[in-house]
């Protein structure tokens, strides 16, 4: 059980994403580590970033502070803008069932996806509570079959999270070694 949180941005460009950062956020300190360590700098958030899984995309791990799947929605419209490019998100916590998938280019979100594991007198379940963008060819291409929001869902998962990533051009290429990997880690101030 655990938390998969990735978000992956179609660019080669590490430091332009860096730029984009500190005109939104206070940065306090950068590292670059041999391991990803989301707990690094305790009292601030860390946010990791790599080029480790495909040469092509540049991978970005937010803390999304206890599900808050929406937190940086603003600023990935505004980097897809910027950057001139796609960005991908994935998210599952697999302990509660709750889940994201969501496509942002150029400037607009084009897919979100959520599920939320929702507790009631009557029953506890796993429903879909977003389904933005999503169309009979993106049903029909990532296998879904549901209808509406307020359905039981529990479709995302990491399965599913590659796929969509895996079906919008993202996928591992292997270009790095395992022991040559880096992660970039940076303190954002709260």
């Amino acid at each position: 059980m655990g938390t998969l949180s990735k978000i992956f941005i179609r660019t080669q460009d590490i430091e332009q994403i860096l730029i984009e950062f500190e005109k939104y956020y206070t940065i306090r300190r950068r590292e670059i580590l041999d391991d990803a360590k989301w707990w690094y700098y305790f009292e601030n958030e860390t946010i990791i970033i790599s080029q480790n899984y495909n040469v092509e995309w540049v991978e970005i791990e937010f803390d999304f502070q206890g599900n808050l799947l929406y937190l940086y929605d603003e600023f990935l419209r505004r980097l897809s803008i910027s950057m001139n490019s796609i960005i991908l998100l994935g998210y599952y916590q697999s302990t509660t069932g709750v889940g994201r998938v969501a496509k942002f280019e150029v400037g607009k979100m084009d897919i979100s996806i959520v599920q939320l594991f929702i507790t009631s007198k009557e029953k506890n379940a796993i429903y879909l509570v977003d389904n933005f963008g999503v169309s009979d060819d993106l049903k029909e291409m990532l296998h879904m079959d549901f209808s509406k929001i307020g359905d039981e869902f529990s479709l995302i998962d990491y399965n599913f999270i590659y796929n969509f990533f895996e079906k919008f051009g993202l996928k591992s290429d292997n270009h790095m070694a395992s022991n040559s990997d880096k992660y970039l880690h940076i303190e954002k101030l709260k």
